[in-house]
């Protein structure tokens, strides 16, 4: 298993501070950033497994 990414990090933690914060449109966009990122920069980390 690979260290977290520390973008994925910073993000997850700003996330959380808007979503105390009651900032539930930034949690948003933060949110969507997050998944932006994801899909972008780790889609190939995880290999696909068969689940039989």
């Amino acid at each position: 298993m690979t260290a977290p990414c520390r973008y994925c990090q910073q993000l997850a933690d700003m996330i959380r501070l808007a979503e105390n914060r009651d900032e539930t449109q930034n949690a948003q966009v933060l949110t969507g950033v997050l998944l932006k990122h994801r899909q972008e920069k780790h889609t190939r980390d995880r290999p696909l497994r068969s689940i039989t």
